[in-house]
């Protein structure tokens, strides 16, 4: 969604790749990366394209209708914070993220209570939870919490990979189930690892 919008932008201000970059002090091989979104910004990043084109990150990030932010009374409503994007939670097959570099992104403080700290973002990889709006590449905001409510979609650690699935339970067994049928639920045993990692609080890009 953000190279989509930066390249309209670009294109309202009839702009090539290249003044674009050399107005940012970017390479253009760099900015052209994150308009066909090979390369994802970081949170500096992000407020430096969304300034430049004097709109909010929500905008550059899909998360509103287009707006000038010169334009925008509340203060608070254009507050961000960066919360760290830590991998891939899986809608699939499991999905190990070692070798994920933690990165850290942009959304409305609004959206969360407090500072920040227990609050993490993932992209979903896959589409076993299709149904529930979180299709693959949506990019989730989860609450880090230990314990969660059943019914309740949630990021777990499972047996070295990582899975968005709902919380459920069987009698006393935990079962992990995807919305889309295709998949058959996670069934948890005492021999298994497994945790809890956070609970969805908000899909908030979904391709």
């Amino acid at each position: 969604m953000y190279g989509q919008r930066m390249k309209e932008l670009r294109g309202k201000l009839n702009l090539s790749q290249y003044q674009i970059a050399e107005k940012l002090g970017y390479s253009q091989s760099r900015y052209s990366k994150y308009e066909i979104e090979e390369r994802k910004p970081d949170f500096q990043t992000l407020i430096e394209i969304a300034n430049f084109f004097n709109v909010t990150v929500d905008y550059l990030l899909g998360y509103e209708i287009e707006i000038n932010k010169s334009i925008i009374a509340n203060e608070e409503e254009t507050a961000y914070i960066p919360i760290k994007l830590l991998g891939f939670g899986s809608c699939g097959e499991g999905y190990n993220n070692d070798q994920f570099k933690e990165e850290l992104f942009a959304i409305p403080k609004s959206w969360i209570i407090g500072n920040g700290d227990d609050y993490f973002l993932s992209y979903a990889s896959g589409d076993s939870m299709i149904d529930d709006n979180i299709v693959n590449n949506s990019l989730l905001l989860f609450k880090a919490q230990s314990e969660i409510e059943l019914d309740t979609i949630g990021c777990f650690y499972y047996n070295g990979e990582n899975y968005v699935k709902k919380f459920t339970k069987i009698n006393d067994t935990i079962v992990l189930k995807s919305s889309n049928s295709k998949y058959d639920p996670i069934i948890v045993t005492e021999d298994d690892d497994f945790r809890v990692i956070g609970k969805l609080v908000k899909v908030i890009i979904s391709k």
